[in-house]
């Protein structure tokens, strides 16, 4: 590899090209991919200094428990594993159904249902209805990739409704689930 100037190009018809300014260097071949590389001067030991960050956020963690409902297997298993960590007792089910068999036994337990929307046979707004009807104090987070096909996300906002979209972050939703948690009176 020859290098050449900062702006400069070795062997314009393709076969190989070279690049370096200042510690930086950029090298490609046809058919054999290219290289880019970084050479950074060594930092001085003493000029080390370790910064502790601090958080103004409040603590997401929570020991609340909390029924799970989506039939995407690795959406449940995700968001199952991400609120565990952060000391939630999780229940989850894939269907309206399961759901509702899970309610029956531990419905008393639940402090929050999240719910996906859209589902086979039983769907989120319907399972969270059918809950209501014996704990209306139940809140619901609702969770969605397509809201549109069953909830307007404007009239999810005017009615107040918790809504939280798919693809989720396991930030986002342990801050929405805490967030709904800490409406509660």
């Amino acid at each position: 590899m020859s290098e050449v100037g900062t702006d400069e190009l070795a062997n314009t018809r393709g076969q190989t090209a070279s690049i370096s300014h200042r510690g930086s260097g950029l090298y490609g071949e046809p058919a054999r991919g290219a290289a880019f590389r970084t050479y950074l001067p060594s930092a001085d030991s003493a000029a080390v200094t370790t910064v502790r960050a601090i958080s103004a956020a409040p603590p997401m963690r929570g020991d609340e428990a909390i029924l799970l409902v989506d039939d995407d297997e690795a959406v449940r298993s995700f968001t199952r594993r991400v609120l565990a960590a952060q000391g939630y007792a999780v229940y989850e089910a894939s269907s309206g159904t399961q759901a509702l068999a899970l309610a029956a036994t531990y419905g008393a337990e639940v402090d929050l249902l999240v719910t996906d929307l859209v589902m086979p046979g039983l769907d989120g707004h319907t399972l969270a209805e059918l809950l209501r009807s014996s704990r209306q104090d139940l809140p619901v987070l609702y969770v969605s990739g397509f809201p549109g096909n069953h909830l307007d996300e404007s009239a999810l906002a005017s009615k107040g409704v918790d809504f939280l979209p798919k693809p989720y972050s396991g930030d986002a939703i342990v801050r929405a689930v805490r967030s709904v948690l800490d409406e509660m009176p």
